[in-house]
């Protein structure tokens, strides 16, 4: 399985007259301690620069520029974390087994694919198939 991709704060800080990207520190309640950043593994204390959101995603990095506020920053990429996280609960591979074969597909065609495998349906079937058709996820 995959590692879990997470969300890195970042702040672009000025160091020996270049810009540079420097990981943000946080307290023991985990808000961000404004200025802090560590440079060369010693926190140093920079007022200037903006922030900024690092995650990996199907083997690519992204950034996102945040804004200047370390709070707003803070709660943004908290934001982006959960979308992670949701993404990627909506597209973990299901398991299912049908007359002695075993499938495997994501999470968001299981449903489908399931009642169409099925020969008859229970009597809820109605209601989940009401459920799949209006379901805004993308199935296919």
């Amino acid at each position: 399985m995959p590692k879990m991709s997470h969300v890195k704060l970042l702040k672009q800080v000025k160091v020996d007259g270049k810009w540079i990207l420097a990981e943000v520190l946080f307290d023991t309640k985990n808000r961000v301690r404004r200025d802090h950043v560590l440079v060369a593994g010693n926190d140093e204390i920079h007022p200037e620069g903006s922030y900024f959101i690092q995650w990996c995603q199907n083997a690519h990095r992204y950034r996102e520029a945040v804004g200047a506020d370390p709070q707003d920053a803070a709660d943004k990429g908290r934001v982006k974390q959960a979308e992670i996280a949701a993404a990627r609960a909506r597209t973990r591979a299901t398991t299912y087994s049908i007359g002695g074969s075993t499938r495997r597909l994501s999470a968001l065609r299981a449903g489908s694919s399931i009642l169409a495998d099925l020969p008859h349906l229970p009597p809820h079937s109605q209601f989940l198939q009401d459920f799949l058709s209006e379901a805004p996820c993308r199935r296919g």
